[in-house]
């Protein structure tokens, strides 16, 4: 096998840190989302589109 992990505990702590780095990932992409859909809001209401002149 190619890149094995030489000891046995090594699979489990790198499939854990792989987890935590798609988590944080995640995370990352959802907070960017935010900002994107909070931007886009017209009087604080997302999906209300297009803005009301009100």
């Amino acid at each position: 096998m190619v890149n094995a992990p030489s000891a046995p505990r090594k699979r489990p702590t790198g499939a854990g840190y792989a987890l935590l780095r798609r988590a944080a990932e995640a995370a990352a992409v959802r907070v960017q989302l935010n900002k994107v859909v909070t931007a886009s809001a017209a009087d604080g209401e997302p999906g209300a589109y297009p803005p009301s002149s009100t």
